[in-house]
């Protein structure tokens, strides 16, 4: 009984990445912030790159942000009328605050993580951890959403990090590297999927037909 239940919240949240939008968004915006990264190598500026670190942050949120109200809308315009709408619960006030607190602590332990290793790792190494780091997350995606897509994005990320410390890049040309190659790939992901998605479904009128 508890296996079906698990089954049918995957399946559910699977829905969400069925159409390859949220991929197609989350890869624009990665692919940006890989532009901005060389940009700023290029331009080799100490002032633009202070400026870039203080920014950096705050273009993730609001692109976080932008993304979901994005999606969202096309998800509205293009997708509901195909394959129907999907409600998702929301959670409930102290439990929604306790969710914020939890991923609030786990930001903390891991930018302490990241320090500590910084300390012990050496400095042509980071790009790889940097891969490693976003290669664990995109299989924890993959696990909990049972999407083998999502395994082939980590390995392929495990090999930008790899690859751009073969290069021997220094630390904007290998962020610029990484991001703009992971940016690259969701892109390409979320593309194929959209396609098949198209080739797989139509709207209901189509179908009585």
């Amino acid at each position: 009984m508890t296996a079906s239940i698990q089954n049918l919240t995957r399946r559910t949240y699977q829905y969400w990445y069925n159409d390859g939008l949220t991929e197609l968004a989350a890869g624009t915006l990665i692919l940006l912030i890989g532009l901005i990264n060389l940009a700023l190598a290029l331009l080799n500026s100490s002032m633009l790159n202070t400026i870039a670190l203080i920014l950096q942050p705050l273009v993730l949120v609001g692109g976080y942000f932008a993304i979901n109200g994005i999606v969202k809308s096309l998800k509205e315009r293009y997708i509901y009328p195909r394959t129907g709408y999907v409600a998702y619960r929301k959670p409930e006030g102290r439990r929604l605050h306790l969710l914020r607190a939890m991923a609030a602590l786990l930001g903390l332990v891991i930018a302490i993580a990241a320090a500590l290793l910084l300390r012990v790792i050496q400095e042509a190494w980071l790009p790889a951890l940097v891969g490693i780091f976003l290669a664990l997350f995109m299989t924890y995606l993959g696990f909990k959403l049972g999407l083998i897509r999502f395994y082939i994005l980590a390995g392929f990320t495990i090999f930008l990090g790899l690859a751009a410390a073969w290069l021997q890049l220094n630390d904007l040309y290998s962020k610029a590297f990484i991001y703009s190659g992971f940016g690259l790939a969701l892109i390409v992901s979320g593309s194929l999927t959209l396609w098949h998605y198209y080739q797989s479904t139509q709207p209901p009128a189509l179908e009585q037909e």
